[in-house]
């Protein structure tokens, strides 16, 4: 390794990561601290629950890792 020269890294998608992509759902309107169904089935019962929740944010969790360029 060199000392004099600062180390240059770079960002890649971590594939080998056990779930390297992940999805959730959240209601816009209400943001409750609770583990979700899968997203799409939430949902529609949320708002079959709460017909004024209309808007969803969709949160997708993807793994990276830093590698030391050459």
């Amino acid at each position: 390794m060199n000392l004099t020269a600062p180390q240059e890294w770079t960002l890649r998608p971590a594939y080998d990561a056990e779930r390297a992509v992940t999805f959730s759902m959240r209601c816009t309107a209400s943001d409750p601290d609770e583990d979700f169904e899968p997203m799409h089935t939430w949902s529609l019962r949320h708002v079959a629950r709460n017909p004024d929740h209309t808007g969803f944010r969709e949160i997708i969790h993807r793994r990276w890792r830093a590698v030391a360029t050459e």
